[in-house]
């Protein structure tokens, strides 16, 4: 895939640069992240280049889709982006020209996967780490479609570039660009108050969650344990399994209906079993449910 990296800036930039100062301009200020074509740029910084050219600039580093987002915030006068994100950058009314090129590619952005995922058709049912919206992500849909798959047939998570390295070497991802085991292990741990049976007590929190999920199902498993200043204790084991609605993407909203089987040891009623609709949008997440003796749940989060 051939792709160009470019500084885009605003049109005054590209003006200003070539008009005449009446009085000291603050300095010039860039934003640029983690690519080879924009590191470069460190070297002219260590060695005072840019000073010795008679330009005032300060570079700021970013995760790169951070980077779009404080150009077009106007918290930046000029970013490093690909040229189909300028177009982007554009779109969403920050109005910018190019200017420079900084960086031509053929061949560097690759879909890189640890030893037993052998072709593209392989990724089929498994998650693929990659920053969501770049060039990187492009590469992918593509890839999937050459080799008749679709976003459909894999879960991306969501990474950004600069964190690539380590969460592969974690051993968290089989693959960047592809592939995250499909079983996660949580652990839960803190403190303060909470009401129960009409009574506020202060107590410690401590448990484990783990999960598995595809594409069309999920099942998980938690254990919670409460330690009340000066009370029993209370343990909570919650079991869930769902199914998706339907196929949907990244960009769509999806549906899942889950049904929640959650025991506590001290109720006379043990056992409380709920249906649960969840909508999940991007990194926002809703969940509606109520219970067969009338109790009622929403959860809603948000995923930073």
């Amino acid at each position: 895939m051939h792709l160009l990296r470019r500084l885009a800036s605003l049109a005054l930039l590209a003006a200003a640069a070539f008009a005449p100062a009446a009085a000291p301009a603050a300095p010039l200020k860039i934003a640029y992240s983690e690519w080879p074509g924009w590191v470069a740029w460190e070297v002219a910084i260590q060695k005072g280049w840019i000073k010795q050219a008679g330009v005032e600039a300060e570079f700021l580093w970013f995760e790169y889709g951070p980077s779009m987002e404080a150009f077009t915030a106007g918290k930046v006068d000029a970013v490093m982006v690909t040229n189909g994100d300028a177009l982007v950058t554009g779109a969403n009314g920050a109005k910018n020209v190019i200017i420079m090129l900084t960086d031509y590619s053929n061949g560097n952005d690759q879909i890189i996967a640890k030893a037993g995922i052998k072709s593209v058709k392989e990724l089929k049912g498994k998650k693929i780490g990659l920053e969501v919206g770049v060039v990187e992500h492009l590469l992918l849909l593509n890839a999937l479609k050459k080799n008749g798959l679709s976003e459909a047939d894999v879960t991306i998570v969501n990474t950004p570039t600069g964190q690539t390295p380590q969460v592969l070497a974690s051993g968290l991802t089989n693959l960047f660009g592809a592939s995250v085991d499909d079983t996660h292990v949580y652990f839960i741990g803190g403190g303060g108050t909470y009401e129960f049976d009409r009574v506020t007590r202060t107590t410690a929190l401590g448990g484990v969650e783990a999960d598995w999920e595809s594409r069309k199902y999920y099942v998980s498993s938690k254990l919670t344990g409460l330690w009340p200043n000066g009370d029993d204790n209370t343990y909570v084991q919650t079991y869930r399994a769902g199914i998706a609605a339907y196929p949907s993407e990244f960009d769509e909203i999806s549906a899942w209906l889950i049904l929640d089987v959650q025991h506590i040891n001290r109720r006379e009623r043990e056992l409380t079993v709920t249906p649960v609709m969840r909508l999940f949008y991007r990194n926002v997440l809703t969940e509606i449910g109520a219970s067969f003796t009338g109790d009622f749940m929403l959860n809603f989060m948000i995923h930073l």
